[in-house]
Protein backbone atom coordinates (compact mmCIF):
# COMPACT_ATOMS: atom_id res chain seq x y z
CA UNK A 1 0.00 0.00 0.00
CA UNK A 2 2.69 2.60 0.89
CA UNK A 3 4.67 1.43 -2.17
CA UNK A 4 1.37 2.33 -4.51
CA UNK A 5 0.79 5.93 -2.28
CA UNK A 6 4.91 6.71 -3.45
CA UNK A 7 4.00 6.06 -6.60
CA UNK A 8 1.01 8.39 -6.22
CA UNK A 9 3.10 10.72 -4.93
CA UNK A 10 1.58 11.78 -1.70
CA UNK A 11 3.15 13.98 0.72
CA UNK A 12 2.00 11.95 3.88
CA UNK A 13 0.22 8.48 5.13
CA UNK A 14 -1.58 8.49 8.01
CA UNK A 15 -1.99 4.63 9.25
CA UNK A 16 -5.83 5.07 10.57
CA UNK A 17 -6.02 1.41 11.71
CA UNK A 18 -5.00 0.80 15.07
CA UNK A 19 -3.77 -2.69 14.76
CA UNK A 20 -1.44 -1.60 11.91
CA UNK A 21 -0.06 1.22 13.69
CA UNK A 22 0.58 -1.34 16.93
CA UNK A 23 2.19 -3.66 14.95
CA UNK A 24 4.07 -2.14 11.53
CA UNK A 25 4.27 1.27 11.94
CA UNK A 26 7.75 1.08 13.44
CA UNK A 27 9.01 -0.90 10.96
CA UNK A 28 8.12 0.99 8.02
CA UNK A 29 7.78 4.92 9.08
CA UNK A 30 11.57 5.80 8.06
CA UNK A 31 11.70 3.95 4.36
CA UNK A 32 9.77 6.36 2.51
CA UNK A 33 10.24 9.95 1.89
CA UNK A 34 6.98 11.16 3.20
CA UNK A 35 6.27 11.10 6.62
CA UNK A 36 4.25 8.51 7.77
CA UNK A 37 1.33 9.41 10.97
CA UNK A 38 0.09 6.18 13.53
CA UNK A 39 -3.10 6.84 15.18
CA UNK A 40 -2.29 5.66 18.47
CA UNK A 41 0.45 8.05 19.74
CA UNK A 42 -1.23 11.65 19.47
CA UNK A 43 -4.10 10.42 21.80
CA UNK A 44 -1.85 9.04 24.06
CA UNK A 45 0.47 12.08 24.19
CA UNK A 46 -2.60 14.23 25.41
CA UNK A 47 -3.54 11.14 28.46
CA UNK A 48 -2.36 13.67 31.00
CA UNK A 49 -5.79 15.29 30.02
CA UNK A 50 -8.18 12.30 29.70
CA UNK A 51 -7.43 10.91 33.62
CA UNK A 52 -5.71 8.93 35.75
CA UNK A 53 -7.83 5.74 34.75
CA UNK A 54 -8.17 5.30 31.43
CA UNK A 55 -9.97 2.30 29.52
CA UNK A 56 -9.20 1.19 26.20
CA UNK A 57 -12.05 -0.54 23.83
CA UNK A 58 -9.73 -2.56 20.60
CA UNK A 59 -9.32 -5.48 18.61
CA UNK A 60 -7.56 -8.84 19.80
CA UNK A 61 -4.32 -7.79 17.89
CA UNK A 62 -4.21 -4.06 18.95
CA UNK A 63 -4.89 -5.08 23.04
CA UNK A 64 -2.24 -7.70 22.30
CA UNK A 65 0.31 -5.35 21.39
CA UNK A 66 -0.42 -3.73 24.70
CA UNK A 67 0.35 -0.58 22.38
CA UNK A 68 -2.14 1.94 23.84
CA UNK A 69 -0.89 1.22 27.43
CA UNK A 70 2.82 1.67 26.60
CA UNK A 71 2.34 4.61 24.95
CA UNK A 72 0.28 5.85 27.75
CA UNK A 73 2.42 4.82 30.25
CA UNK A 74 5.39 6.64 28.60
CA UNK A 75 3.91 10.01 28.86
CA UNK A 76 2.67 9.11 32.58
CA UNK A 77 3.60 5.94 34.37
CA UNK A 78 0.98 6.59 37.01
CA UNK A 79 -1.82 6.46 34.94
CA UNK A 80 -3.45 3.03 34.96
CA UNK A 81 -4.69 1.66 31.18
CA UNK A 82 -7.43 -1.33 31.08
CA UNK A 83 -7.89 -2.58 28.18
CA UNK A 84 -10.80 -5.14 26.53
CA UNK A 85 -10.65 -6.56 23.19
CA UNK A 86 -13.98 -6.73 21.33
CA UNK A 87 -13.77 -8.76 18.26
CA UNK A 88 -17.71 -8.74 17.78
CA UNK A 89 -17.75 -5.07 17.48
CA UNK A 90 -16.40 -4.92 13.39
CA UNK A 91 -18.37 -7.67 12.26
CA UNK A 92 -21.53 -6.10 13.84
CA UNK A 93 -20.84 -2.64 12.76
CA UNK A 94 -20.04 -4.10 8.91
CA UNK A 95 -23.41 -5.70 9.25
CA UNK A 96 -25.26 -2.39 9.84
CA UNK A 97 -26.25 -3.71 13.21
CA UNK A 98 -25.76 -0.57 15.11
CA UNK A 99 -28.67 -1.00 17.48
CA UNK A 100 -29.57 -4.45 17.55
CA UNK A 101 -29.94 -6.76 20.67
CA UNK A 102 -27.04 -8.75 19.45
CA UNK A 103 -25.04 -5.53 19.65
CA UNK A 104 -26.27 -4.16 23.07
CA UNK A 105 -25.51 -7.42 24.56
CA UNK A 106 -21.76 -7.15 23.00
CA UNK A 107 -21.75 -3.47 24.39
CA UNK A 108 -22.92 -4.34 27.98
CA UNK A 109 -20.52 -7.72 27.98
CA UNK A 110 -17.70 -5.81 27.18
CA UNK A 111 -18.03 -2.44 29.26
CA UNK A 112 -19.36 -4.18 32.25
CA UNK A 113 -15.44 -4.90 33.49
CA UNK A 114 -14.49 -0.91 32.44
CA UNK A 115 -17.30 0.41 34.32
CA UNK A 116 -16.39 -1.82 37.76
CA UNK A 117 -12.51 -0.65 37.39
CA UNK A 118 -14.01 2.94 37.81
CA UNK A 119 -12.26 4.56 34.55
CA UNK A 120 -12.26 8.28 33.85
CA UNK A 121 -12.10 7.79 30.22
CA UNK A 122 -12.41 5.45 27.27
CA UNK A 123 -10.51 5.55 23.68
CA UNK A 124 -12.19 4.16 20.45
CA UNK A 125 -9.00 1.55 20.25
CA UNK A 126 -10.59 0.74 16.44
CA UNK A 127 -11.80 3.39 13.56
CA UNK A 128 -14.92 1.53 13.41
CA UNK A 129 -15.68 2.00 17.16
CA UNK A 130 -17.04 5.13 17.12
CA UNK A 131 -20.22 4.12 14.70
CA UNK A 132 -21.56 2.69 18.20
CA UNK A 133 -21.17 5.66 20.25
CA UNK A 134 -25.07 5.80 20.72
CA UNK A 135 -25.20 2.61 21.77
CA UNK A 136 -21.85 2.86 23.63
CA UNK A 137 -22.80 5.78 25.93
CA UNK A 138 -25.57 4.39 27.16
CA UNK A 139 -23.81 1.28 29.47
CA UNK A 140 -21.75 4.25 30.78
CA UNK A 141 -22.23 6.61 33.15
CA UNK A 142 -22.38 10.39 32.28
CA UNK A 143 -19.05 10.81 34.01
CA UNK A 144 -16.79 8.85 31.65
CA UNK A 145 -15.33 11.22 28.66
CA UNK A 146 -15.18 9.05 25.53
CA UNK A 147 -12.01 9.32 23.33
CA UNK A 148 -11.64 9.15 19.12
CA UNK A 149 -8.30 9.23 18.02
CA UNK A 150 -9.19 10.42 15.22
CA UNK A 151 -9.68 14.05 16.36
CA UNK A 152 -5.88 13.55 17.52
CA UNK A 153 -4.66 12.25 14.67
CA UNK A 154 -6.19 14.75 12.43
CA UNK A 155 -4.47 17.60 14.98
CA UNK A 156 -1.26 16.13 14.45
CA UNK A 157 -0.81 15.96 10.68
CA UNK A 158 -2.13 19.46 10.19
CA UNK A 159 0.70 20.30 12.88
CA UNK A 160 3.30 17.92 10.97
CA UNK A 161 2.17 19.54 7.98
CA UNK A 162 2.50 23.19 9.08
CA UNK A 163 6.13 22.17 10.12
CA UNK A 164 7.09 20.50 7.02
CA UNK A 165 5.84 23.38 5.12
CA UNK A 166 3.43 20.81 2.80
CA UNK A 167 0.26 22.32 4.14
CA UNK A 168 -1.77 23.56 1.25
CA UNK A 169 -2.41 27.06 1.90
CA UNK A 170 -5.29 28.76 0.52
CA UNK A 171 -6.36 26.09 -1.25
CA UNK A 172 -9.99 23.34 -1.00
CA UNK A 173 -9.17 20.06 -0.94
CA UNK A 174 -10.67 16.76 -2.42
CA UNK A 175 -11.38 13.02 -1.59
CA UNK A 176 -10.26 9.53 -3.83
CA UNK A 177 -11.22 6.57 -2.43
CA UNK A 178 -9.22 3.41 -3.76
CA UNK A 179 -9.82 -0.11 -2.21
CA UNK A 180 -7.71 -3.37 -2.51
CA UNK A 181 -11.44 -5.59 -3.18
CA UNK A 182 -14.99 -5.01 -3.05
CA UNK A 183 -15.87 -1.48 -4.26
CA UNK A 184 -19.46 -2.04 -3.93
CA UNK A 185 -19.25 -3.02 -0.55
CA UNK A 186 -17.27 -0.44 0.59
CA UNK A 187 -19.36 2.13 -1.15
CA UNK A 188 -22.55 0.51 -0.18
CA UNK A 189 -20.85 0.37 3.35
CA UNK A 190 -19.77 4.09 3.43
CA UNK A 191 -23.44 5.22 2.47
CA UNK A 192 -24.88 3.24 5.26
CA UNK A 193 -22.20 4.35 8.35
CA UNK A 194 -21.74 8.06 6.47
CA UNK A 195 -24.42 8.86 4.72
CA UNK A 196 -22.81 9.57 1.47
CA UNK A 197 -21.76 7.51 -1.74
CA UNK A 198 -18.15 7.90 -2.58
CA UNK A 199 -17.12 6.87 -6.25
CA UNK A 200 -14.34 4.41 -5.10
CA UNK A 201 -11.40 2.82 -7.62
CA UNK A 202 -10.30 -1.17 -7.60
CA UNK A 203 -6.62 -1.43 -6.54
CA UNK A 204 -5.03 -4.52 -8.40
CA UNK A 205 -2.14 -5.79 -7.18
CA UNK A 206 0.10 -8.23 -9.85
CA UNK A 207 1.80 -10.27 -6.89
CA UNK A 208 4.06 -11.24 -9.65
CA UNK A 209 6.29 -7.96 -10.17
CA UNK A 210 5.06 -6.55 -6.63
CA UNK A 211 3.36 -3.73 -8.32
CA UNK A 212 -0.50 -2.25 -7.74
CA UNK A 213 -2.04 -1.83 -11.35
CA UNK A 214 -5.49 0.68 -10.76
CA UNK A 215 -8.27 -0.67 -12.87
Amino acid sequence: ILDWMAQKPVKMAIMACNTSSAWTLEHVRHEYPFPILGIILPVAKAANTLGKRIGVIATKGTVDSGCYANAIQEVDAQISVFQMACPEFVPLIEQGKLDDWETHQAIASRLQPLVESKIDSLIYGCTHYPHLRTAIRQYLPKSIKLVDPALYIAKAAKQELQLLRLNAKGKRGFSEFYVSANPEGFSSQTQQLMNFTPQVQLVKWAYQTGLPLVS
